[in-house]
């Protein structure tokens, strides 16, 4: 990625429970590559998911306090309109780590979308076929506010989706996290832990996926992603399917290069030293 473009800049939304008892981690590992990178992130809104609204934002206070920025990052969907809304020239990508539901808030406010030029949503699954899935939660993010999927879904806005059946090719294990070097690896492991614990108890698993890490690598290294064009459309059960009969233009990411993802997260994140914020 080149940070060296100045109109560009992001709006991260994100259920993170990185931080919290209970709930998936993902999204930590992903805010936080980003922040350790300097991506330009102008807004990390919190949203109701795999925690409550305030816990994600908690979540995201205390890892942008890490990073040694400032707090006002963290802040509503409203704010975010408001601050960003009406700056003229800025070229805005939107990361949807969660349900659509902060989006799905402002998407009907033109001066806000006008200069959203992509959203990277991590969602859907291109694999399986009728109304079961075969793993979950291949569907969460987009059934659990299924009336703000549809909403985002039927605006002009360019979706790009990460399908969760690609997603779970990010698989690691826990001696890989626990490798994790500097204040942020400590971090990430420290609240990982119980995630772990949890696979090895209820999944008789010795890795698990990183879901979100994905959504944040296509945005560091998109030439790790093979990108391909597909129309969709949304089933009566709220469901996203892909069809060459659909209208619906949408970008896919139908597949990654996994180890070297990590690779490059594991060093970021290990190398990562914070300064004192200049926002």
């Amino acid at each position: 990625m080149s940070l060296a473009e100045p109109q560009v800049s992001y709006i991260v939304d994100t259920d993170n429970g990185l931080g919290s008892k209970s709930g998936d981690v993902d999204d930590g590992f992903a805010l936080a590559v980003m922040l350790a990178a300097g991506v330009p992130i102008e807004a990390i809104v919190p949203t109701a998911g795999n925690v409550s609204a305030e816990e994600s934002r908690l979540n995201c206070r205390s890892l942008v306090r890490l990073a040694r920025l400032d707090d006002a990052l963290v802040c509503s969907s409203s704010e975010a309109a408001r601050r960003y809304g009406t700056v003229s020239g800025q070229e805005k990508r939107y990361i949807a780590l969660g349900p659509l539901t902060s989006l799905a808030e402002r998407v009907s406010e033109s001066t806000f979308t006008a200069g959203i030029s992509e959203v990277v949503i991590l969602g859907g699954d291109t694999k399986s076929i009728g109304f079961l899935q075969p793993v979950w939660p291949f569907e969460f993010n987009l059934t659990k506010d299924r009336p703000a999927f549809r909403e985002v879904f039927n605006s002009s806005l360019l979706l790009t989706f990460i399908p969760v059946n690609v997603a779970r090719k990010m698989r690691v294990s826990w001696c890989q996290v626990a490798a994790l070097e500097g204040d942020l690896g400590t971090y990430i492991a420290s609240g990982a832990a119980r995630w772990f614990r949890r696979a090895r108890v209820y999944q008789f698993a010795k890795t698990v996926p990183v879901w979100d890490l994905v959504a944040a690598a296509y945005v560091l290294w998109p030439e790790l992603c093979t990108v391909v064009d597909r129309n969709a459309y949304i089933d009566w059960s709220g469901r996203i399917r892909w069809s060459e009969r659909a209208r619906r233009a949408t970008k896919v990411v139908g597949d990654i290069e996994a180890s070297e993802m990590w690779r490059r997260f594991a060093g970021i994140v290990g190398s990562f030293r914070a300064c004192e914020s200049k926002r």
